[in-house]
C-alpha cells in the first residue's frame, strides 16, 4: 500500500485500487491499520453499489432457466438467452413475457453475424518510361 498525492489530492493505491483520503485526515499520519480499513470500506461499498446496479437492470429472472433473462438496458428491455442478446417486439410488457415465449423469440432471433475480412487482392503494372524534351527558349531582350 502506498499513499501518494494524486491529481486530485491525495489517495492511497492499494493494488489495482484506488482509495481517496476523506477530508480531514492527513496524509502523513495515516497508519497502516487505518489504510486497510479505508480500502476494505471502500471494496465492500463497491460491491453493495454492483449489486443494486444490477438488481435495478434485472426485470424477470426464470429458476428453471437461468441462462434467460429479461433485463433493462440502454436502448429499452431486451432479452438476454445464453450469448445471444434478443429484442423484445414493440407492443410486449418485458415484465408480463414467459419463458415460452422467451425461447421462441431467442430461437427466431439469428445469431450474430460474423464478418470475415477479405484481403484486396492486389496488382501492379509498370508505366512505360515516357520522357518528354523541354525546350528553352531564349528570350530576346527589347532594347
Amino acid at each position: 500500500m502506498f499513499v501518494l498525492n494524486g491529481r486530485y489530492g491525495p489517495y492511497i493505491k492499494a493494488g489495482d485500487a484506488n482509495v481517496k483520503i476523506p477530508k480531514g485526515e492527513e496524509p502523513a499520519s495515516l497508519t497502516l491499520a487505518r489504510c486497510k480499513e479505508l480500502a476494505n470500506g471502500t471494496a465492500e461499498k463497491d460491491k453493495a453499489e454492483r449489486a443494486t446496479k444490477d438488481a435495478a437492470n434485472a426485470i424477470k429472472a426464470f429458476p428453471e432457466n437461468p441462462d434467460i433473462l429479461i433485463l433493462n438496458g440502454k436502448y429499452g428491455a431486451y432479452i438476454k438467452a445464453g450469448d445471444k442478446n434478443v429484442k423484445i417486439p414493440v407492443g410486449e410488457d418485458p415484465a408480463l413475457l414467459t419463458l415460452a415465449r422467451c425461447l421462441e423469440l431467442a430461437k427466431d432471433t439469428p445469431d450474430k453475424k460474423t464478418t470475415t475480412a477479405t484481403k484486396k487482392a492486389t496488382t501492379t503494372t509498370k508505366k512505360a518510361a515516357t520522357t518528354t524534351k523541354k525546350t528553352t527558349t531564349a528570350w530576346k531582350k527589347k532594347s
